[in-house]
């Protein structure tokens, strides 16, 4: 009766779809997969962005030694993997063209990633039916798409100050190495086979946590039977897309001057180094095969960090502040110029109606804001500075 209930629930193009998936990713894990390696046959070094392919050179040229100071741009990006040939009107790889392309979503339109921030735990609507506090796709080649998630967060998390003494120090909800070492990680070693063109990866912000999901699982002849505790302890062993992980090593991420991985399986490792020095729970990975889940859970941060920050103050004066999300503060320099209607913000901010309305319910409870009408569903209220 449970099978039959399952299925019922389930179309069977779905668990058919799925069982090939992971049939696929199981035997593809006995070799060395070349997806990144396929040729884009409409796609040239015109379809490359320009400054970044130019501070790659530039970055080979000065780290990695003779061989490519003497070697003219087109045969350096043959060896690399990013063009099929050493000659400017070759066609570029999928490697290439996901490390360095002007906008790859023109040719593979799944192949990015989409940030999501979800305003209760289960994921569900709040009853007034606000679905999302934001929803925002992130496009463009990976340092693009990884510097986009960064921005994306930033807009939505809160931080902290801790104030010891005359000093200073802000902590965001989520160390922003941790995140980007996740982000990046799974860019890089997400499934590339054709047959999963048509998934993304999946950023979800929820009140208590944080989630980043990818296609296909762990790479390797022992996918699915890896200890998690394992793999964070000794990195991962195999890696799924060879290529592009060597490309990226030195494919820096915009305004970070910080490549987009190290490729020594040590992503994460690093990110949850970043999340005990922050003094947060500890990471949690979920592999099944066909897909890859990281789970960084927010926890109780001002307890946290107070009892971190007075270990490392001993008598010193210790206070825990709450910051200013962006989108709180955003929401502040609107209302300076005088109260405004909640759909002139959403306007203003580029989200929705039912985001703002919920930022401010959240302001309000703050003593931030204050509507200007007792009901603040009539038509004539607007929002203003509480003070």
């Amino acid at each position: 009766m449970e099978k039959t209930s399952a299925l019922a629930a389930c179309p069977l193009q779905e668990v058919l779809d799925s069982t090939v998936a992971r049939l696929r990713i199981m035997v593809s894990g006995r070799g060395q997969p070349e997806d990144d390696m396929a040729t884009v046959e409409d796609a040239r070094l015109g379809d490359l962005n320009s400054e970044l392919t130019a501070a790659l050179l530039h970055r080979l040229r000065e780290r990695r030694g003779p061989v490519f100071q003497h070697a003219t741009d087109s045969e350096v990006l043959h060896m690399l993997g990013v063009l099929t040939a050493p000659k400017d009107d070759a066609p570029v790889t999928l490697a290439g063209l996901l490390g360095l392309g002007r906008y790859p979503q023109q040719f593979f339109p799944q192949l990015s990633a989409s940030f999501v921030a979800l305003p209760t735990i289960s994921g569900e609507p709040t009853a007034d039916g606000t679905r999302f506090l934001d929803n925002r796709p992130l496009d463009g080649p990976i340092p693009a798409i990884v510097s986009g998630a960064l921005d994306a967060l930033r807009h939505n998390m809160r931080r902290r100050s801790i104030i010891i003494g005359a000093g200073r120090s802000d902590i965001w909800d989520y160390p922003t190495e941790a995140v980007r070492e996740i982000v990046a990680n799974a860019l890089t070693h997400r499934d590339y086979h054709p047959t999963a063109h048509g998934s993304h990866v999946r950023i979800t912000l929820y009140p208590d946590r944080l989630e980043v999901a990818n296609i296909g699982g762990l790479h390797g002849p022992n996918a699915g039977q890896i200890d998690v505790d394992e793999l964070i302890r000794r990195g991962v062993t195999a890696t799924r897309n060879t290529r592009l992980a060597k490309l990226l090593e030195d494919v820096v991420i915009p305004g970070s001057g910080r490549p987009v991985c190290e490729n020594r399986g040590s992503g994460l490792r690093a990110a949850v180094a970043a999340l005990r020095q922050a003094n947060m729970p500890a990471l949690e990975v979920f592999d099944n095969i066909s897909e890859m889940r990281v789970v960084m859970n927010r926890g109780d941060l001002l307890d946290n960090e107070q009892a971190t920050a007075s270990r490392r103050a001993g008598t010193t004066s210790v206070s825990v502040s709450d910051d200013l999300s962006e989108r709180e503060q955003q929401i502040l320099q609107f209302l300076t110029d005088g109260p405004h209607r909640s759909s002139e913000l959403a306007l203003g901010m580029g989200i929705s109606q039912q985001a703002v309305l919920r930022w401010l319910r959240i302001m309000s409870d703050s003593g931030l804001v204050r509507a200007t009408e007792s009901n603040p569903r009539s038509r004539r209220n607007r929002w203003q500075l509480a003070s």
